[in-house]
């Protein structure tokens, strides 16, 4: 307990909850992401479950590298894009789960005979195999889309995630108890 560290722009953080004995029943993850400024921020959290056996970990130099995204050491993984002035992009996806969210402008989405207008903090739901036009009928639109394999892995919510109902209810009962903390802020 007691990481921190400091995210810029375009940075991505990696958490190994198995790895580190936090992604068990009655186990979990205590965070909280604070501002080093008094200005404006804007984020976007994301939680992605991956197949830790899949993830290539290229070495060079005595430095071992997880790539879970991007490129590194020559190993090249998933797709991350940036594209400015574009207007309209065409995608296809196929056995994998996927959605867009609007941060800012409105964008339209959808086949091309049914487009329809996605406000910001709003999110399309991508279905298997469904084919969908992105058209920025504004000036200035920013979006993030998310795709990738669904892993059939169930997760139960709330204020925890779990694989199991047993696992949250446990979880929910060691919390309100304050057991299996690192660290207890009233």
């Amino acid at each position: 307990c007691g990481h921190s560290g400091k995210l810029k722009p375009g940075d991505l953080q990696v958490e190994h909850l198995v790895e580190h004995n936090i992604g068990h029943p009655s186990r979990g993850v205590i965070h909280a992401e604070m501002p080093v400024s008094d200005g404006c921020i804007h984020g976007f959290q994301l939680w992605v479950n991956l197949k830790s056996q899949k993830i290539p970990k290229p070495s060079k130099d005595g430095v071992t590298v997880n790539v879970i995204s991007g490129e590194a050491l020559g190993v090249k993984v998933g797709v991350i894009a940036q594209a400015t002035d574009l207007r309209a992009v065409f995608i296809s996806f196929s056995g994998w789960t996927a959605f867009i969210y609007t941060l800012a402008g409105s964008l339209c989405t959808g086949p091309d005979d049914d487009l329809q207008t996605t406000e910001p903090h709003h999110s399309v739901v991508l279905e298997d195999g469904e084919c969908v036009r992105v058209e920025n009928k504004q000036l200035k639109s920013h979006f993030v889309l998310i795709a990738g394999e669904d892993l059939f892995i169930y997760l139960f919510s709330g204020p925890f995630f779990m694989n199991t109902k047993e696992d949250y209810r446990s979880a929910t009962k060691d919390w309100s108890k304050v057991l299996n903390l690192c660290f207890f802020v009233p």
